[in-house]
């Protein structure tokens, strides 16, 4: 099964709370981070964003503190001049929002190289037991 599909599978189909999807997005998020840091290593908008989205779903900041820094990834996002970068980038910004948690997966997954990206995926599935 394509890391794509087991991806969305796993967030449409399954049983999952709203807040565990969140988590799995912020997961998808931080698993490719390193790609958008090493094409971009000065800039912070996406790494910002990862941050603030887990301080949020732990009640740690407000949704507009969170909302500028999806903002500032957003742009990053635009702005990456390597496509996998700005798919790193996408994942973080999609992963500060709850209704997009598949399409932060799916951003992952094109970012990540395959294998550690599933390996990683069914670390987070177990966790879920």
């Amino acid at each position: 099964l394509p890391i794509k599909d087991f991806s969305w599978f796993l967030v449409r189909k399954c049983e999952l709370t709203t807040l565990e999807k969140q988590f799995f997005a912020l997961h998808c998020a931080k698993q490719v981070l390193p790609i958008y840091e090493a094409k971009n290593p000065n800039d912070k908008r996406v790494s910002e964003c990862i941050e603030a989205t887990e301080r949020y779903l732990n009640g740690k900041i407000s949704i507009d503190e969170l909302m500028d820094k999806r903002s500032a990834a957003a742009y990053a996002a635009n702005a990456a001049y390597a496509a996998y970068a700005s798919y790193a980038a996408d994942a973080a910004a999609y992963a500060s929002y709850a209704s997009y948690a598949a399409t932060a997966a799916d951003a992952a997954a094109y970012a990540a190289a395959y294998a550690a990206y599933k390996q990683s995926i069914w670390k987070f599935v177990e966790t879920l037991k």
